[in-house]
């Protein structure tokens, strides 16, 4: 169970999330792209400051009960299947949520002081915890919600069946 997740709950703690994502951006940036990535930042606030919560989605590195690492790929892929239960679950008690990558990937959120507020500044044999993203969490009038989905191809053109 590698997923590790931080609720940002109510506007002091996502005012708390925005000013980390400011200090990870000076952290992380030098000059035109730390002016532009402020400028984003602060454009999103306002989107951010409308959200009910903001979770961190993590990954923490461990041993299994063998001492060994297990695959990355399979730690970043067990996370991602905990934040789609977390999304299913989100949706079904009446609210809206997404997965945003911003910031990840060498951006804001893997400077250290963000890394060490969420817990993810540790490692395990060598592999770095990850910060993979954060979860936004709010109230949508239905119809709206209807807008955001994604569209989708047909599944038939994606799956193949093999017959004996």
């Amino acid at each position: 169970e590698p997923w590790r997740f931080v609720v940002f709950e109510g506007t002091e703690a996502i005012q708390k999330l925005i000013t980390l994502k400011r200090e990870g951006i000076e952290a992380m940036t030098t000059g035109a792209e730390k002016v532009a990535a402020l400028e984003k930042a602060a454009k999103k606030e306002k989107e951010l400051m409308r959200c009910s919560h903001i979770i961190a989605i993590c990954c923490k590195r461990l041993e299994n009960s063998k001492g060994v690492l297990m695959p990355e790929w399979e730690e970043v892929a067990a996370t991602a299947c905990a934040v789609h239960n977390l999304h299913f679950s989100i949706h079904a008690s009446g609210y809206a949520g997404y997965w945003s990558s911003g910031g990840v990937g060498g951006g804001w959120a893997d400077a250290p002081a963000v890394r060490a507020f969420l817990g993810m500044d540790g490692e395990c044999q060598g592999a770095k915890d990850k910060v993979l993203g954060f979860f936004h969490v709010g109230v949508v009038p239905k119809e709206r919600v209807a807008l955001y989905h994604a569209r989708r191809g047909p599944i038939a053109v994606k799956t193949q069946w093999v017959k004996a």
